[in-house]
This record gives C-alpha cells, structure tokens and sequence, in this order.
C-alpha cells in the first residue's frame, strides 16, 4: 500500500493539470510515470482485487497476468469510468 500512498501523493504534488500549461513534454513523461505506476500496482493487486485491477487491464489494453514489472511502449486508452465510488 505504500506505493499506491507514494502514487497519489506524487500525482497530487507534481499537478500534471498546471505543468501542461507550462510544459506539454514534461507532463507527457509525468504521464508516462503515472501509466507506469498503475499498469505494475495493478500487477501487484490482482491477486487481491482481481475485479478492480482487471478492469485497469481493459481499460489500458495491457496483461496483468504475468506476476512481473511491465515496461510501458505504447497505451491505447479504452472508454472507462471510475472504479469505485468515492467514500467520504
């Protein structure tokens, strides 16, 4: 769960939503680390929430079978909606 926390903070410090309006080629690669992070946490999860992470597999057109770190190429990016619903 570390990554996951780690994950989220990094997205919400890095603010990829302002630094596109600075930066197009710097919020690409802030993208990529983003893509990156998902696809190998939803690796490490699918024993454990298969429902959810499968769902991830789809939407990024990835296997996440393979119990191994997943280099990213290239992403197609399917329709998705959220996971889950938000608990406050």
């Amino acid at each position: 769960m570390e990554l996951v926390d780690f994950s989220n903070k990094y997205f919400n410090t890095t603010e990829p939503w302002k630094v596109i309006q600075e930066n197009r080629i710097n919020c690409e690669n802030l993208c990529y680390q983003y893509l990156s992070l998902i696809v190998n946490i939803s690796i490490l999860l699918n024993p454990f929430i298969p429902s959810g992470t499968n769902k991830v597999a789809k939407w990024l057109n990835i296997n996440i079978q393979k119990y191994d770190f997943q280099e990213i190429d290239t992403v197609n990016i399917g329709e998705f909606n959220p996971l889950y619903s938000r608990i406050n």
